[in-house]
């Protein structure tokens, strides 16, 4: 589920004028990835403000290359790309500070790191593609999203979504129960 949902008409034009420079365009793609982007590189680096600087530093880049997309999934999948590689290279400048020592990433590899954030990065498609596929309910799609997309806490989802602690779990456990029904099926992959 995309946190700003278009129809193919609106993405074709979104793309043409992303590529053309205009303002608005670039807010929506921004708007696309930004919780999600800032979620996995927080989880990656272990430091807000890092995570927030690794974004920043990914979407300049993606503004600077928008003449070389062709859809909404190539930017989808070069904006990936370009916070993981963004990370890659702030971790290994980070490699030898004492501060990094909390971080589980390192003593990883090149390789391995890079095999962490790739696999980060198949997760999370993962997870978009089986929301997307799946008959949840809008709400229960969004407390989802909001929880494990953009790592919002339950009960900032509850007063977001105007719903109460216990209901937001409910949907929570009910969507995970669905979810979990399709993968043991098999049947999200029809």
């Amino acid at each position: 589920m995309n946190p700003v949902p278009l129809n193919p008409l609106d993405d074709e034009k979104i793309l043409v004028d992303f590529k053309n420079g205009e303002k608005y365009a670039f807010k929506l793609i921004i708007d696309r990835f930004h919780a999600a982007l800032l979620c996995w590189s927080e989880e990656i680096v272990s430091d807000k403000q890092a995570a927030e600087d690794i974004v920043t530093d990914t979407l300049y880049k993606l503004f600077h290359a928008r003449g070389e997309f062709e859809s909404i999934p190539h930017i989808k999948r070069r904006v990936y790309m370009i916070a993981r590689n963004t990370m890659i290279d702030y971790l290994r400048s980070m490699k030898n500070d004492p501060d990094m020592s909390r971080s589980k990433l390192r003593s990883l590899t090149q390789e391995e790191l890079e095999n962490y954030l790739d696999l980060g990065i198949t997760k999370w498609n993962l997870f978009q593609g089986l929301l997307e596929r799946s008959k949840l309910s809008d709400s229960e799609k969004k407390i989802l999203d909001l929880h494990y997309g953009q790592g919002k806490a339950i009960q900032e989802i509850g007063r977001v979504l105007h719903l109460g602690l216990s209901e937001v779990i409910q949907q929570k456990q009910a969507a995970l129960h669905t979810l979990s029904q399709l993968v043991y099926k098999r049947s999200w992959l029809n």
